[in-house]
């Protein structure tokens, strides 16, 4: 019997099965209807059960895959986390540097800053001291200045005194 013909022989037994009053189901003999079906099982060609252990072995290796990709999908969140966290350290020491090179430079340029003002206050002490030693030099120059007057002064007047005196000597 082929599987067309069980599958006829089927129908017919639905069809002429006695129904069940007020409803629209059938009773029909479990025996012959378990017998036909192990005959269509019997029939059934040799590529749809293999299909079948196709199938079933194609849901086994989707259960695996999708074991697999939740492992894999953790894995990535555990990374993902430790990363987060490495990037969090790095983002606070990154801070804290920032924090420090600022510190750095205002202390650099406090100390730039009082060093230019320190230099300039000697300035203005070496300036005051300088004024000092020149007005204490234009007074020694005014000293020598006058000395040599003076001195010129005598001498203009004691040669003329000793013109007289040598022209007696000779």
């Amino acid at each position: 019997m082929s599987i067309y013909e069980v599958f006829d022989k089927l129908q017919q037994e639905v069809e002429n099965a006695g129904s069940v009053p007020l409803t629209s189901k059938v009773m029909i003999d479990k025996d012959l209807f378990l017998d036909l079906l192990d005959e269509l099982k019997e029939l059934l060609p040799p590529e749809v059960i293999q299909a079948k252990k196709v199938l079933d072995d194609a849901e086994g290796i989707i259960s695996r895959a999708k074991g697999e990709a939740e492992a894999i999908v953790n894995e990535a969140v555990v990374k993902k986390n430790e990363i987060l966290d490495i990037s969090s350290i790095t983002q606070e020491a990154q801070a804290r540097a920032d924090a420090i090179t600022k510190k750095a430079r205002v202390d650099a340029y406090k100390i730039r800053l009082g060093s230019l003002e320190q230099s300039h206050a000697l300035m203005n002490e070496a300036r005051e001291e300088v004024g000092k030693v020149s007005a204490v030099l234009e007074e020694y120059c005014l000293q020598l200045e006058r000395s040599k007057e003076s001195l010129n002064a005598s001498v203009r007047r004691k040669p003329s005194q000793g013109e007289n005196t040598e022209e007696t000597n000779e």
